[in-house]
């Protein structure tokens, strides 16, 4: 007796390596070949739903990490657009005008009397400046070419009155412009107070960095080129708080000369680069608590997505297969589905490319996903008619 249970229970093990190391393969044949997903069909359910819920976890990986290592201080890499000598200036100029702007408790107080005694209505080159914002300006002299683009006859004749010899105009440029709203929303002190106003201030058609700070976080706006909002890039804006740790009891009038967090600047340093380097930490601390908020929400947002991906070609691979004459119309839904939940992995583990190259992390399962699953419509699930 004792004989015979060792011989059985051999034989079971044996049995259990031989099943696993076929089904082993199986998923690894399911990775390039078309066919086998078609067959996986035959496969229980829970192995497809397994695979559908990996395939998902393994595409959003990129796309997690790249919303989780983001960090606000990047809003100050170049191109700077000339940010680096204007927030010097705007340091300079708190400290000159002896205008507190400390952080405390999570927000910034700042005293509005003095912040629009020290940035008066009308700016230091004569333009209205109805916000009291701080502008950074400076004048440009363009020579002018007159009748260089002109080529009719009309054009000729039109500047027949005008003078033909190359003139010189001054005009003012506005290049950087902080803002201080106070207790208002960003959203409404951007539309009533920034390009809302009569005077429109700065141009719209102009290329101007904009800072606004308000009590409870600040928001920034790099090269704002469009009235709304909407128009910029996600990378050309930036939302931040004042709840950081790090920055509380902190001065900005001091940034010119003082990190936020305590670090001494070696003289061999320019005072831009210190001044970005200070700003860095500003931004990189106050955007935290958005970074994990706005991670986690786009993290359900892309599960969602992939998930709805996976159901959406199930249904696709099952609309392939319809017909009367279809030999294929004899596989159910769930059977379908099950095909393209077995179609996934593959394109999942080509999309973690979206760790090389974080622009392309979004979209390439989707794009990856949808190409397998049509590639093998065509080829494996195409119906063939003998003659």
């Amino acid at each position: 007796m004792g004989k015979d249970y060792v011989v059985k229970k051999q034989k079971s093990n044996s049995n259990g390596r031989a099943a696993f190391l076929s089904n082993l393969k199986f998923l690894g044949m399911s990775l390039v070949s078309n066919d086998t997903c078609v067959e996986a069909r035959k496969k229980p359910w829970y192995a497809a739903v397994i695979i559908a819920v990996l395939s998902t976890i393994v595409a959003m990986s990129p796309v997690v990490y790249n919303y989780f290592s983001t960090t606000g201080g990047s809003f100050m890499n170049s191109p700077l657009y000339n940010m680096d000598n204007a927030l010097v200036d705007f340091d300079a100029t708190l400290a000159d005008k002896k205008l507190s702007c400390k952080i405390q408790d999570s927000k910034l107080t700042i005293d509005s009397a003095a912040w629009k005694a020290a940035f008066p209505e009308t700016t230091a080159l004569g333009q209205k400046n109805p916000s009291n914002a701080y502008v950074h300006e400076f004048k440009v002299d363009t020579t002018v070419y007159p009748g260089a683009s002109s080529s009719s006859a009309s054009d000729s004749a039109s500047l027949s009155s005008v003078p033909t010899d190359p003139y010189v105009t001054t005009e003012t440029v506005t290049d950087f412009v902080v803002y201080w709203a106070g207790s208002t929303g960003f959203d409404e002190y951007y539309t009533n107070s920034v390009w809302g106003v009569a005077s429109d201030f700065p141009k719209k058609d102009k290329k101007t960095t904009i800072f606004i700070l308000g009590e409870s976080g600040f928001k920034a706006y790099k090269l704002a080129t469009s009235a709304t909002t909407s128009a910029l890039s996600s990378g050309s804006r930036i939302e931040c708080q004042w709840n950081a740790p790090a920055i509380q009891g902190f001065d900005l009038a001091t940034l010119s000369t003082t990190s936020s967090h305590g670090k001494t600047y070696s003289s061999s340093e320019s005072l831009s680069t210190q001044t970005i380097a200070s700003w860095k930490e500003i931004f990189a601390d106050g955007y935290e608590s958005t970074k994990y908020t706005s991670a986690w929400v786009m993290t359900g947002v892309f599960f969602g997505v992939y998930v709805g991906l996976a159901l959406i070609l199930g249904l696709t691979v099952f609309l392939m297969t319809r017909g009367k004459s279809n030999p294929f119309r004899i596989y159910t839904f769930w059977e379908c589905q099950k095909i393209a939940y077995w179609a996934a992995l593959a394109p999942a583990i080509l999309s973690l490319i979206g760790f090389a190259f974080p622009a392309y992390a979004q979209l390439a399962y989707i794009f990856l996903f949808g190409l397998r699953v049509m590639w093998m419509s065509m080829r494996s699930l195409r119906p063939v008619y003998n003659n």
